[in-house]
């Protein structure tokens, strides 16, 4: 097997930023499994950001004004965007899929 470092064709890992709103979601997460599964998700994003599908929910009030990816960690969706130019995966949110659907993301635009 072909030791990682000597191949030049190989792209440099992505930076994977947590936004405040994500940063402060991981703490919430109680269950060990889940934790765990949410921070190899996490370390996932670095080399395969598109992972994830775009998130294009069926009804208007989960829709957000740009376009998100998501990434399901057991239960928990990991919502990021792709910053090509800056070589960044940018995690937005971390949720509990189990929330009400009608009202994801409602802290950051009524807070």
């Amino acid at each position: 097997m072909a030791d990682r470092e000597n191949r030049p064709d190989e792209l440099p890992p992505y930076a994977v930023v947590l936004a405040p709103t994500a940063r402060a979601a991981l703490p919430a997460i109680t269950a060990k499994s889940d934790r765990a599964k949410v921070r190899k998700m996490l370390q996932v994003l670095d080399t395969v950001p598109e992972i994830g599908r775009v998130y294009d929910p069926d009804y208007p009030a989960a829709r957000t004004p740009f376009e998100m990816r998501v990434a399901f960690a057991g239960r928990y969706g990991i919502y990021y965007t792709i910053v090509e130019s800056e070589h960044e995966v940018r995690v937005l949110f971390i949720e509990d899929q189990r929330r009400d659907p009608l009202n994801r993301f409602f802290g950051i635009y009524y807070m």
